[in-house]
């Protein structure tokens, strides 16, 4: 993908998808995995990412699940095009490593997970 596009994706991610409070240090996001093996980031005071230790899944780096709300507005946005940048940004965000996105676009599904 053209840098271009995705520089003007990541200003989207900025502006619009990040959650309350904004963002804290990288050192924080890994002592909280350490302690509780989740955090939920919310926008709006609504759970919107989840991201869990990867380690018990066999995975070199955690798995970060996306609600309907904010993957109904992505792909409505940009299509599937959206999920490895939106990776990227998480990662660069927080310094946590993604093994595995899950965008889950069914309600459901959502509130069975937390």
């Amino acid at each position: 993908m053209d840098p271009r596009i995705t520089d003007r994706i990541i200003a989207i991610f900025d502006e619009k998808f990040y959650p309350d409070f904004n963002w804290v240090s990288h050192e924080a996001y890994q002592k909280y995995i350490s302690n509780y093996g989740q955090d939920d980031f919310r926008i709006n005071d609504v759970v919107v990412y989840i991201y869990k230790d990867g380690k018990k899944f066999g995975l070199d780096g955690g798995v970060l699940f996306i609600s309907p709300e904010i993957t109904i507005k992505l792909n409505k946005m940009f299509g599937d095009n959206w999920k490895p940048i939106f990776q990227l940004w998480f990662e660069q965000k927080t310094g946590l490593k993604v093994a595995r996105l899950i965008a889950i676009d069914d309600w459901a599904k959502w509130i069975v997970m937390h």
